[in-house]
């Protein structure tokens, strides 16, 4: 009776691993069939491209598991937050804390708390005056292979634009995961992967150039016209730090809420800090239509037009 018992759990146990390891994302991708091969390996062709979708898709294991190891250690929500103007605001937050065992993750640990915790314990309905240092505090995280991925968005109080921190850990062994494991995980080569890097940031940067030339009343334009090389100059600098392999390098790669591969990276561009980051999801972003390696600008940008309108008392219009 006893070995009878011993069997079956041996084979339910081999039918639970089975299970799970359908909803891990398969290995580097393999080289496709060729066209005239039989019908077997068209057959395996399918079950590779299924596999491969089923990374996006995760089993309800793997979520379960990621709500266990990833959890919201402080979560909140209030109405004491003011707005430079003196508005109200409603400020949300959701502090992520990882349940992984290492000197790593700690440390980890210990980042976030250092940076988030205190907004939290700040947040309360009797204070009046009270300006928060983040209106809200969120975030994503992931599980492909063997990578953890958890991205935290932070909307600061005196600035447009978003803080992020990315952490990428190897469940196997606790550590940090550096960009090689990530990329590695993602089956992406790192030649290709550099690659998708360049056009995705280059892409960034050509669009917000087109935004410029648009809509920035603060850009005099025929003055930019009149002393046109130096300005030139200026904008191919900045295009050539933007795709340079050194910045290419410093983007870091996770994995989103969706399994994609993404970069949190740099560009460079006319602003008060002379750059901008952005996160780029590196399976679903399109190349700008403006898109080019060197200035002089593309000619799609030149093709804005310039008129002065005399009733507006030498105000530029572009159209």
């Amino acid at each position: 009776m006893k070995k009878g018992v011993i069997v079956l759990a041996i084979i339910l146990i081999v039918a639970l691993l089975m299970q799970t390891g359908c909803t891990a994302k398969s290995a580097l991708p393999g080289k496709a069939p060729d066209r005239d091969t039989d019908s077997k390996s068209d057959t395996q062709s399918t079950e590779n491209e299924t596999v491969e979708e089923d990374h996006k898709q995760p089993s309800q294991s793997v979520e379960e598991e990621l709500e266990k190891i990833v959890e919201s250690k402080w979560k909140k929500t209030c109405s004491c937050g003011k707005s430079p103007s003196g508005k109200d605001v409603e400020c949300s937050y959701a502090i992520p804390r990882i349940n992984l065992k290492s000197a790593d993750v700690d440390a980890i640990n210990n980042d976030i708390t250092q940076l988030f915790a205190s907004v939290v314990h700040d947040c309360t309905e009797t204070q009046e005056d009270y300006i928060p240092a983040y209106y809200s505090v969120d975030y994503e995280c992931s599980i492909v292979g063997d990578i953890l991925s958890v991205c935290i968005v932070a909307i600061p109080s005196d600035s447009d634009n978003a803080v992020y921190r990315i952490y990428t850990v190897s469940l196997q062994s606790g550590h940090i995961a550096g960009p090689a494991q990530v990329i590695n995980e993602s089956g992406m080569r790192y030649e290709d992967y550099l690659t998708e890097v360049k056009y995705a940031l280059g892409s960034e940067f050509w669009n917000t150039q087109k935004k410029l030339f648009e809509t920035d009343p603060s850009q005099d334009f025929d003055q930019f016209y009149q002393s046109s090389v130096q300005c030139l100059q200026k904008v191919d600098n900045d295009l050539q730090k933007t795709i340079s392999p050194e910045n290419l390098e410093e983007a870091i790669p996770y994995f989103d809420e969706n399994g994609d591969l993404t970069i949190y990276g740099r560009y460079y561009v006319d602003a008060a800090a002379g750059f901008d980051y952005v996160c780029v999801n590196l399976e679903t972003y399109e190349r700008s239509p403006y898109y080019s390696e060197k200035v002089k600008l593309p000619e799609a940008l030149m093709k804005i037009e310039l008129t002065w309108d005399q009733e507006s008392d030498g105000v530029m219009n572009y159209i």
